[in-house]
């Protein structure tokens, strides 16, 4: 795909300025792991621009395509969605708290074989997880895509794996160049038993793997280790934003 060049906005502060050109060099890499410019058949999306709430996360809304759908969740922990970050142009999901193991956020598309991707933005909080999951049962059952974080908080790996009946099995790892502030593009497609995952455009790996084939929940999520973890305000919980989930 031709590189297509940002052009400021006058009038605009600085800092707004700043967080319109993050939120379009975002979106290029979207484009770019979905194939290029030929738009994708939609089942939902989520751009979680709207009212803030500190209890969850309401609705998708649909601002990519696709229909809005409502957010379920598993596990414990306060999911919310922030419009009140500095700066006030940052609008994103969020998670926060100290609770140990997996917890997830997802909607019922109708569909098993999917394409789920989502920007994240890069925490290095210690020993935590947190990016996408598919083909949801409950926190005990899916599949998985994320950010695993290192536990000096600062070093990243890639890793692809499934939760069968609570037991955790990685299926790919592999180390990352991220930087602590910035946004990590996730994409996982799943088509019957074959998995393919995207790190922010690149594919990095295929795989084959049988132990979750009908469900038709998708979304995101988290896992903590223990200790301190994610927490305290918006400005430092774990971030989500820019969801799609289409055809595979």
């Amino acid at each position: 795909m031709a590189q297509v060049p940002y052009t400021k906005i006058a009038g605009l502060p600085p800092e707004a300025q700043r967080q319109i050109q993050r939120d379009f060099e975002e979106i290029l890499v979207l484009i770019a792991a979905a194939g290029g410019s030929s738009a994708p058949s939609f089942y939902t999306s989520d751009s979680f621009d709207r009212a803030g709430s500190t209890t969850d996360l309401q609705t998708t809304d649909a601002a990519f395509g696709g229909t809005s759908l409502a957010w379920a969740t598993t596990g414990t922990g306060t999911w919310g969605i922030c419009n009140t970050a500095t700066p006030t142009a940052s609008k994103f999901a969020w998670y926060s708290t100290d609770f140990t193991g997996w917890k997830t956020a997802e909607v019922d598309v109708g569909f098993i074989d999917v394409a789920i991707q989502m920007s994240f933005a890069v925490i290095g909080s210690a020993s935590d997880s947190y990016g996408i999951v598919a083909r949801v049962t409950d926190n005990s059952n899916f599949y998985f895509f994320v950010i695993d974080v290192g536990p000096a908080g600062t070093t990243f790996n890639w890793r692809v794996g499934k939760v069968v009946a609570g037991a955790e099995t990685t299926l790919f790892s592999q180390a990352v160049s991220l930087t602590s502030g910035g946004t990590a593009t996730l994409k996982l497609t799943l088509v019957g038993s074959v998995l393919t995952a995207y790190g922010n455009g690149v594919a990095i790996w295929v795989g084959s793997d049988t132990a979750h084939s009908v469900q038709t929940k998708h979304g995101f999520g988290t896992y903590h280790g223990g200790g301190a973890g994610a927490g305290g305000s918006h400005t430092s919980v774990l971030r989500f934003d820019n969801l799609w989930i289409t055809a595979p």
